[in-house]
């Protein structure tokens, strides 16, 4: 009796743990031996992952220019500053006493320019002295020339006497030499002034070079004073008061500013495979460590071109900006970025694993191609009827003019793949529907006709703007995978966009494959018996 009981209850147990195992097996959509996915309308959004790091705008690094002993310091890190404040001063006395040198040496040499000045007027008036003497020179010897002109006359006469002759002649003479003399006295009065001139052309010159030297002192004298160039906070300190700092090839940099923390941008590095995708004006969402669950939006504004090289991988610098307003991203910090490069709304979604599924080449039936679906059961078809409220025979007409541009369509599919046009093909087609559908509206339907026609070509022109490619997946037909071939857009982590009329909304296609039933049943309740 306890054997029976003990049986049963070892039953009932494992009763309940079959019902279980079932239902946690059962939430699989199975079909025989494959595992299939209904194809599903929704929006999809490409992007392009990357990480990347938090920095400011604009990054100012603050340095000495001169040499000396921090006196005081005035900041900290974090501290708000604004443009022109004081962040720390190096002790100035040494240069406070270069001023007083140089203002020294400047009243020096102005004093000296002042005393050439003098020389100058002094040689000018001695210039002047001999050019009277020369003049009166000139004048006496004319005089003493005429009346030794006279006596020599009146002596050749026999009226005047020879020894009054000789005395003119010599005081001609005389007076000769004091011309000379004159001239040479104002070649002397001119070289003084010359020198004069030139020596106050040094003394203005030496005036300059000690202005220079003073304006020199000050400047240095206030680089003492450390100011910050910019409106932000400092983000890095790199001095303590009492630091002597150097600054003889290289300026030492004391703080790190940042302009605006309430505006930064995020850098992330994108691969040269991607960057082609990447334009300035759209957007990053990205995460980082300190707020896992918050999601932060940036707007790419940059594509640098210099390239970085990292172990033989080719990457480009992309910068967007980030608004911070609430001050949570700080400066360094990772960003784990998705930047988004498309968007499709309510598009036909296939699950990834159905493009890489592939059957045995056994187990492949029929091709399914959208020739064997029939053109009312296509989205454009049930759109465009509800879109233009067609009556039934516009209905039926429509259906025809599809069925026409399908096998145009099929012709451009048969083309070897390195010669097909699939984007051109795809434009002939709704071309061909619309210029037909034109001819069977009445006046109505033709103002809608206009609007519909519209939003169909916008909507053509962003479905192929994406770069596009042909695909396989596998329908599940009668417990048998039957191949068909559909174009495929932008692409994320889980889905692919379709695109075209190939496939319709609940269609079911294979993702996998798996054990039978029964066996799967039996074999997931046993390993899960295993100690």
């Amino acid at each position: 009796m306890k054997r029976i009981k003990w049986l049963a209850g070892t039953g009932a147990i494992l009763l309940l743990l079959g019902a279980v195992l079932l239902l946690r097996t059962g939430s699989h959509t199975d079909q025989g031996v494959y595992r299939t996915v209904a194809v599903r309308r929704g929006d999809l959004k490409a992007t392009v992952a990357s990480t990347g790091r938090l920095a400011p705008v604009n990054t100012v690094e603050v340095g000495s220019q001169v040499s000396g002993n921090i006196r005081s310091i005035f900041v900290d890190y974090n501290t708000e500053v604004k443009r022109d404040q004081v962040l720390a001063r190096i002790d100035s006395a040494l240069y406070a006493g270069q001023v007083d040198q140089a203002e020294a040496q400047l009243e020096k040499a102005k004093a000296e320019e002042i005393e050439i000045n003098h020389t100058i007027a002094i040689a000018h008036g001695t210039l002047h002295s001999a050019e009277a003497q020369l003049f009166a020179s000139r004048a006496a010897f004319e005089d003493a020339e005429r009346i030794y002109t006279r006596l020599n006359t009146l002596v050749a006469r026999r009226i005047a006497a020879g020894a009054e002759k000789d005395t003119a002649l010599a005081r001609r003479d005389q007076t000769a030499g004091g011309v000379r003399m004159a001239e040479a006295q104002i070649e002397t009065a001119k070289a003084q002034l010359k020198r004069a001139l030139a020596q106050k052309q040094n003394a203005s010159a030496n005036v300059t070079e000690k202005k220079a030297s003073l304006e020199l002192a000050k400047i240095k004298l206030d680089y003492c004073t450390i100011k910050s160039p910019i409106d932000g906070a400092v983000i890095l300190r790199n001095a303590d008061q009492g630091q002597t700092v150097a600054a003889t090839l290289q300026s030492p940099v004391l703080f790190t500013i940042a302009e605006n923390l309430k505006r930064m941008q995020v850098e992330v590095n994108v691969s040269e495979a991607d960057v082609g995708r990447i334009e300035a004006g759209q957007t990053i969402e990205f995460n980082v460590d300190a707020y896992q669950e918050k999601t932060f939006t940036a707007i790419v504004r940059q594509i640098r071109n210099s390239a970085t090289n990292i172990n033989n991988v080719i990457t480009y610098k992309v910068v967007a900006d980030v608004d911070n307003s609430q001050l949570l991203l700080k400066p360094g910090m990772t960003a784990n970025a998705a930047i988004l490069v498309s968007t499709v709304e309510k598009a036909l979604l296939v699950p990834n694993a159905a493009l890489r599924f592939k059957p045995a080449a056994g187990d492949i039936g029929a091709p399914n191609t959208a020739a064997q679906r029939s053109a009312k059961e296509g989205e454009l078809y049930k759109k465009t009827v509800a879109a233009l409220d067609l009556k039934p025979d516009q209905s039926d007409e429509l259906a025809r003019i599809i069925e026409r541009a399908r096998q145009k369509l099929r012709k451009a599919y048969a083309v070897p793949e390195e010669g097909r046009d699939l984007r051109l093909a795809w434009h002939t087609f709704f071309n061909q529907i619309l210029k037909e559908l034109a001819q069977v509206l009445d006046q109505s339907q033709l103002v809608k006709f206009k609007i519909f026609r519209e939003r169909l070509i916008d909507s053509v022109k962003k479905h192929t703007s994406d770069k596009q490619r042909r695909a396989r997946v596998y329908l599940l037909r009668d417990r048998t995978p039957e191949p068909a071939d559909v174009l495929v857009g932008i692409t994320d982590d889980t889905e692919t966009q379709l695109i075209g009329n190939d496939l319709a909304e609940g269609d079911l296609v294979i993702v996998g494959k798996a054990l039978a039933q029964a066996e799967r049943s039996k074999t997931s309740f046993f390993s899960r018996l295993k100690p």
